[in-house]
C-alpha cells in the first residue's frame, strides 16, 4: 500500500471576554458580569481575570466555576477563588472562559498512524501537555515550542492505531486563556514513526520569498516514507488567519488549521523515495514568528520496510 495522508481534521476552541460588573469578597469569589441572553458560564469551566480595578489581586488568576445564577445583563458566577481577603472591587476587568481541553473525532482504520499537533495560546504558563483517546498509546510531547506570547505547541505519534470511531483528546496541565487546539492526521500505508526522525523549529522573523520559511532537515533510515509537517504562526501580532503559510513546492497542501483570530497554520506532505535528507518547505505570507513540526513516516513492512516504533 502506497502511504499517504487518508484524512485529518482538528477543532479549535477560543476563549470568550465577558465584562466583569461586580467581584464579591468571599471564600469562594462570586463574579458578576454584563452578557445578556444566556449565562455564559457554566459549571466546570475556567475563568481566568484581568484588568479588573480595585481587587487587583484576582487578576492572573484562573479559577473553576462551582455555581451559575443570576439573570440576563448580571449574570453570576462561583469560583473556587478565595477573595476574602483581596481589596474590594471597584470596576471594569474581563472574565475570560477558558479551556483545559480540545477534542477531534476520526474513524480510523487500523494499523495506520496518527500524527498530531496540539496548540496552546495562554496568559500563564503551562507545564505540560499530553494526548489520549483511551484506545491508542500516545507517544509523550516530541518537540515542545514555546515562543512569544506564550504560545505552546507539540507534535504527538500514535502508531498501529485501532479501527473505528476515535475521540482523540488534547489535555493543558492549566486552562489556556486564548486558544486551545488539535490537529490530527491520519497517515495511512505506514509501518509507523520511523525511530528518532522528527524535530522542530521556532523562526522569529521568517521571510516571505518562497520555500524561504523550513523546518530543520532530517535523515531518514529507510524509504520509501512520507514528511508530515505542520507550520504555524506563533506571534503576538493580530488576525492570525492571515497568516497562515501556503506548502512548499513539490509538497502537497493538506489543510488550514486553527483558523482563528488568534492562530493561524497549515499541513503538509511529502512522499520520498531515498534516504537522502529531507526538509519542510513552507512560503509564509508575512513576516512573523512561525513554528515548524516534522516527523518521518516509514511505508509499510509489506513494501519492505522494517516495522518502527515510537521514539
Amino acid at each position: 500500500m502506497t502511504i499517504g495522508v487518508l484524512q485529518e481534521n482538528g477543532s479549535v476552541s477560543t476563549s470568550t471576554l465577558q465584562t466583569i460588573t461586580g467581584i464579591s469578597q468571599a471564600a469562594s469569589a462570586v463574579v458578576t458580569v454584563s452578557t445578556t441572553g444566556s449565562n455564559p458560564f457554566a459549571v466546570n469551566n475556567y475563568v481566568y481575570f484581568q484588568a479588573v480595578v480595585g481587587m487587583t489581586q484576582i487578576n492572573g488568576l484562573i479559577g473553576q466555576v462551582t455555581g451559575i445564577g443570576g439573570s440576563s445583563g448580571a449574570f453570576t458566577a462561583t469560583v473556587n477563588i478565595n477573595s476574602s481577603a483581596f481589596t474590594a472591587y471597584a470596576s471594569g476587568g474581563d472574565a475570560n472562559v477558558c479551556f483545559t481541553t480540545s477534542s477531534v473525532t476520526l474513524t480510523a482504520t487500523a494499523g495506520d498512524s496518527f500524527h498530531v499537533l496540539a496548540l496552546a495560546i495562554s496568559n500563564n504558563s503551562v507545564s505540560s501537555l499530553s494526548v489520549a483517546d483511551g484506545v491508542n498509546t500516545y507517544s509523550a510531547a516530541l518537540d515542545t515550542l514555546a515562543e512569544g506570547f506564550y504560545f505552546y505547541g507539540a507534535q504527538f505519534v500514535a502508531n498501529n492505531i485501532a479501527a473505528g470511531s476515535t475521540t482523540i483528546t488534547f489535555t493543558c496541565s492549566q486552562a489556556a486563556t486564548q486558544v486551545i487546539g488539535i490537529w490530527v492526521r491520519e497517515i495511512t500505508g505506514t509501518s509507523g514513526l520511523d525511530t528518532g526522525k522528527h524535530n522542530s523549529l521556532y523562526t522569529s522573523n521568517s521571510t516571505t520569498g518562497t520555500n524561504a520559511l523550513t523546518g530543520t532537515s532530517v535523515t531518514p533510515s529507510v524509504a520509501p516514507g512520507l514528511l508530515s509537517s505542520f507550520a504555524q504562526c506563533l506571534s503576538s501580532a493580530f488576525n492570525f488567519t492571515v497568516y497562515a503559510p501556503a506548502a512548499g513546492t513539490g509538497f502537497t497542501f493538506g489543510n488550514n488549521i486553527f483558523a482563528t483570530p488568534d492562530a493561524g497554520g497549515a499541513t503538509e506532505s511529502l512522499v520520498y523515495s531515498s534516504t537522502a535528507s529531507q526538509l519542510a518547505l513552507w512560503t509564509a505570507p508575512a513576516v512573523q514568528g512561525y513554528g515548524v513540526w516534522t516527523a518521518l513516516f516509514a511505508q509499510t513492512a509489506s513494501a519492505g520496510i522494517p516495522v518502527a516504533w515510537l521514539s
